[in-house]
């Protein structure tokens, strides 16, 4: 009898326990996570994660830089954000109600890497939701690498910054700037130079086939270094040898580049300039789709507006004037004949190209020797002379303008159409094409200030060319994808906490190309690696940014 009386006395236990919760278990039960184990938790929000799957409600917590969880009711709607009960070991919590939460930025195409060390709180970057870049673009970048990065590493910095290795960087410093071929020798130091670059942390190689020295640069040149870069994995991103009428042939110069050297290939800022020219932008696109038919890894990117930006001389002036330096051109302008071939070269561009065929649509964005020529085109200029407004009078006030150390220009030579065009291919990323101006200075592209913005105020929301969720992708996953990065880009567990919080009935970009130096509004949050660096719309001062090598 007591023996039953033991056995029915356990089984009562077990079974009250059981109705108690407690579990039995060969190993202890890590108990469920709750609130107060988090650093931040963004709460209330609708989550687009970045993959360009559908928002859905969830909530996120942070902890050590990185996403954790991504739950749905960590924290109940309505809870007092400023006390929260049973949360003293957590340091924020943010309510996105009304709001979508997304991944940080990623621009793929800046020049960033010049400026890092001098502004490296990045805030045109920061407000306009960018928490990554890669620099180094164009074919020129910083060297050596290595030594670049670990400068940057022993400092603060406001965003995460990655950098390609720039060939044209590398042939000037082996061969110079001039129009010559490489010996075989000076061939395999470039393939050295860049195998250097990759093993210190470069994403890739870039190109700038359109600006001096990559345009004297022949395609079996720069396939020779890409392999090497598509050795150690890496990427290789070209600003075109020709954005205008020989843009056909540029286009398969650079997936041809791509193919032969067995690496992913990106055409930098996709575009097409001069009205002559805006007709192929079916052909462009329909190249790279026939490419990604035979197994060509090929993308682009793209910043949102009809107006480009580079120095008044090489986009007006052909590129065999300017070799060998100022002194050169000299000597040419000296000689009748070869003054009058520069002439018609720079008419030529003034109508068919950059110029748009009217002075009006060219205007300095910085000028040295003439601070009060900023903001003003080519046209504002010839009337401030005194001269008529003619495309022979604006080719003088070019010649000037490089004769005494050229200038910075924007040139309005895009169709909108084509923007939307190539702007809806899944292939195509947002990017800047931009540094950190100093703010208030000269007068920028805005594109430094408010790309991304842009595209989520004007793209998606007045005009619905993109999805959110689709716009968010191009931000986000397929920029982090092109660079490798599978611990950046999309709200998942294990990702590193980089992070946009805004409202997307008000968020909007502020800068135009008569006020640039305007920050975007409605970015409310701004998280990287888990600190927050813009709260409530405010900067808070942190520099919570990482330099970020490819492994």
């Amino acid at each position: 009898m007591k023996k039953i009386f033991g056995i029915l006395l356990v089984l009562v236990l077990v079974v009250s326990l059981a109705l108690s919760g407690v579990a039995f278990s060969s190993s202890p039960v890590e108990p469920p996570r709750t609130p107060m184990d988090y650093d931040v938790i963004i709460i209330n929000g609708t989550v687009i994660d970045g993959s360009g799957a559908a928002g859905y409600q969830a909530d996120i917590a942070i902890k050590d830089g990185k996403i954790v969880a991504v739950l749905p009711h960590l924290m109940p709607p309505g809870l007092d954000k400023a006390n929260p009960p049973g949360l003293d070991r957590a340091e924020v919590v943010i309510d996105a109600t009304g709001m979508v939460v997304t991944p940080g930025f990623i621009d793929t195409h800046t020049h960033q890497d010049g400026t890092i060390k001098r502004r490296p709180e990045s805030l045109n970057f920061v407000f306009d939701g960018v928490t990554t870049v890669l620099g180094g673009m164009c074919g020129g970048s910083r060297w050596p690498i290595g030594e670049d990065l670990d400068e940057c590493e022993a400092m603060d910095i406001g965003i995460n910054f990655a950098t390609l290795v720039g060939q044209g960087t590398i042939r000037r410093a082996v061969i110079g700037s001039g129009d010559i071929d490489p010996t075989p020798e000076e061939l395999e130091q470039m393939k050295a130079m860049v195998a250097q670059a990759m093993e210190e942390g470069a994403f890739g190689l870039s190109t700038g086939l359109f600006y001096i020295p990559g345009c004297f640069t022949e395609t079996e040149e720069v396939i020779e270094l890409a392999k090497v870069a598509a050795e150690y994995g890496g990427i290789y991103m070209s600003h075109q040898r020709d954005e205008a009428a020989g843009i056909i042939d540029s286009v398969a110069e650079n997936i041809r580049i791509a193919e032969e050297a067995g690496l992913p290939g990106q055409i930098s800022h996709f575009k097409i300039v001069g009205f002559p020219n805006w007709e192929k932008v079916d052909i462009m696109i329909g190249m790279i789709e026939d490419a990604h038919a035979r197994g060509v890894d090929f993308t682009a990117d793209q910043y949102p507006y009809d107006t480009s930006s580079t120095g008044i001389s090489s986009a007006l002036i052909p590129a065999w004037a300017r070799e060998g330096g100022l002194d050169a051109f000299k000597e040419r302008m000296a000689d009748p004949e070869t003054a009058q071939l520069i002439r018609e070269g720079i008419i030529y561009l003034l109508v068919n190209e950059r110029g748009g065929n009217d002075p009006a649509r060219v205007r300095l964005s910085s000028c040295w020797f003439e601070p009060d020529w900023v903001g003003k085109t080519l046209a504002d200029i010839l009337v401030m002379q005194g001269k008529d407004v003619t495309i022979e009078n604006a080719c003088e006030l070019v010649i000037y303008i490089h004769l005494n150390g050229g200038a910075g220009g924007l040139f309005t030579c895009m169709s909108d159409a084509n923007i939307v065009k190539i702007m809806s291919q899944p292939f195509v990323m947002v990017c800047s094409d931009s540094s950190t101006p100093r703010f208030g200075v000269g007068s920028p592209h805005p594109r430094a200030y408010g790309s991304n913005a842009r595209v989520l105020a004007y793209y998606v929301r007045e005009r619905g060319v993109l999805t959110l969720e689709e716009a968010i992708r191009k931000m986000t996953s397929l920029p982090a994808q092109r660079m490798g990065l599978d611990d950046r880009g999309l709200v998942r567990p294990g990702m590193w906490a980089d992070i946009v919080v805004f409202d997307p009935d008000t968020v909007t970009d502020k800068a135009t190309f008569f006020e640039p130096h305007q920050y975007s509004e409605g970015f409310e949050w701004v998280l990287i690696n888990g600190e927050v660096v813009i709260d409530q719309g405010e900067y808070t001062g942190i520099l919570a940014g990482k330099v970020l090598r490819h492994q």
